[in-house]
C-alpha cells in the first residue's frame, strides 16, 4: 500500500508538503516571545534555584555568605548578586573542605593505629 503512494506521489509535491508541515509546526516556537530573566527571587524562590533547604539559606543569609534585601518584613534576593558571592567564597570554601577531609582522614588513621597496638 505504502508503495503505491509512493510511487503516485512526486516527490517534490512530497518534499513541500513535509517542509511545510515543519515550517507550520516550528513557527509557533519561533514566534514565542522568551521570559524574561528574573531579577529578584524571594526567599523561597531563591531557596528553590540553589537547590538549598530554607534552614541552609537563613543560615547563609545570617552570616552574610550571601547578600539580601529587606523590604519591611520580606526579604528578597538579587539572584546574580548571590551566584557572584557564592563564586567568591568557593575558592575559601574549598580550602575549607580540604582542611576538613583532610581531619577525617587523620582521625581515622589515628583509630586504626590505636586498635593496632
Amino acid at each position: 500500500m505504502a508503495d503505491l503512494i509512493l510511487r503516485d506521489t512526486d516527490p517534490e509535491e512530497l518534499r513541500a508538503a513535509i517542509v511545510r508541515d515543519v515550517v507550520d509546526s516550528l513557527r509557533s516556537v519561533l514566534n514565542r516571545k522568551p521570559e524574561p530573566a528574573k531579577v529578584i527571587a524571594t526567599r523561597a524562590e531563591m531557596a528553590g534555584i540553589l537547590k538549598w533547604s530554607l534552614s541552609k539559606l537563613d543560615q547563609r543569609t545570617r552570616d552574610k555568605t550571601i547578600p539580601s534585601l529587606m523590604d519591611g518584613d520580606r526579604r528578597s534576593y538579587v539572584i546574580a548578586d548571590v551566584i557572584g558571592a557564592l563564586r567568591a567564597n568557593t575558592a575559601e570554601e574549598e580550602i575549607k573542605a580540604a582542611q576538613r577531609q583532610a581531619a577525617k582522614h587523620a582521625a581515622k588513621q589515628a583509630a586504626a593505629n590505636d586498635r593496632r597496638r
